[in-house]
């Protein structure tokens, strides 16, 4: 099997991190071409020693002459400024790129990829919110393949059928089903809101998140965005879906409804970038007890050995999402 090569950008920030462990892990199926950073530069640094990637991106000369010194020796060219971003992500040697810069700053350099019908792993939700319509028309115009990196909408892509494109209904689906933690201010009654500070947003309950990410869960801001980011991924008019829910624990993060009594419901918290980045591919890297949470759940029980079944059934399933969550990523 050829190796997958991939630029990463945003790779200082969590969701890179977490793509080049993922490339660390498996050195025999991907090699990284480039790496983009724009303020945490010892970590660029870092990186590109380890991974030794052909280019890093930074976001001006200075940077670059800076990273250039600390990296002498290591045969990385180091470049700056925006159009670079898009350079590297277009470069014919380049057949997969992450998008997970933050902001509309990532909606160029991902565009870019699209335009050279690359296969890009879509963590950047600005890029649809800002221009869905524009996005997902260059990816059927270029025949880019676009996979959805940020959890919920990866727990989506994972429970529908692998040849989807674009129709929920002809596929036998009724609806999808967003999942939110409510953030740290999930039960602090409205008129305490007026007077909270942002370090206690940023205190999530459940996830250790960059401040931005962590203040657009806390106003769920962010949900705002994953709803219309779901939009134009799946297609579907808001007003066809029932789009969000509170679930507490994060445990579930979405779950789609089908035409027959059935649902399936994902926590892919854990190994979303680890799933996405091999796929179609998937079950090779994929731990079998997460596998397990991918099994359709029937709402409709007829008789009372049957919902003893299906109850003991949840129990398991349920139990396996606790050893998931506890066993090393």
């Amino acid at each position: 099997m050829s190796k997958r090569r991939l630029t990463v950008l945003g790779a200082t920030g969590s969701i890179g991190a977490s793509t080049l462990d993922v490339v660390g892990r498996h050195p025999d199926r991907f090699e990284v071409v480039a790496l983009t950073g724009h303020r945490r530069l010892d970590v660029l640094i870092e990186q590109c020693q380890h991974h030794r990637p052909r280019y890093a991106v930074v976001a001006n000369d200075v940077d670059r002459r800076y990273v250039t010194e600390q990296l002498s020796g290591n045969n990385t060219e180091v470049l700056a400024g925006a159009q670079a971003l898009e350079d590297v992500s277009a470069m014919p040697e380049v057949d997969t790129v992450m998008a997970a810069i933050v902001g509309a700053a990532g909606l160029p350099p991902t565009l870019a990829a699209v335009r050279a019908g690359k296969r890009v792993l879509l963590a950047n939700k600005e890029a649809l919110v800002m221009a869905g319509s524009l996005f997902i028309g260059e990816v059927r115009r270029c025949q880019a393949t676009l996979l959805p990196i940020d959890s919920e909408h990866n727990a989506v892509f994972q429970s529908l059928p692998d040849r989807f494109v674009g129709n929920l209904g002809g596929m036998g689906v009724s609806r999808i089903l967003l999942t939110a933690s409510g953030g740290p201010f999930r039960v602090t009654p409205m008129e305490q809101l007026v007077s909270v500070t942002p370090d206690q947003a940023c205190a999530h309950p459940n996830w250790s998140m960059g401040r931005k990410i962590s203040v657009d869960s806390a106003t769920m801001m962010n949900k705002g965005l994953e709803v219309i980011e779901a939009r134009w991924l799946f297609e579907v008019e808001p007003s066809e879906s029932r789009w969000s829910s509170i679930r507490k624990a994060s445990s579930t993060r979405s779950c789609s409804t089908w035409m027959a009594p059935c649902s399936l419901s994902l926590a892919t918290r854990i190994c979303a970038r680890r799933l996405r980045t091999p796929w179609p591919i998937r079950n090779a890297l994929m731990p079998a007890y997460h596998r397990l949470t991918c099994l359709p759940l029937p709402i409709s029980i007829s008789n009372d050995r049957r919902y003893s079944v299906f109850l003991v059934w949840l129990w398991l399933i349920r139990l396996w999402n606790r050893v998931a969550m506890r066993l090393p990523y």
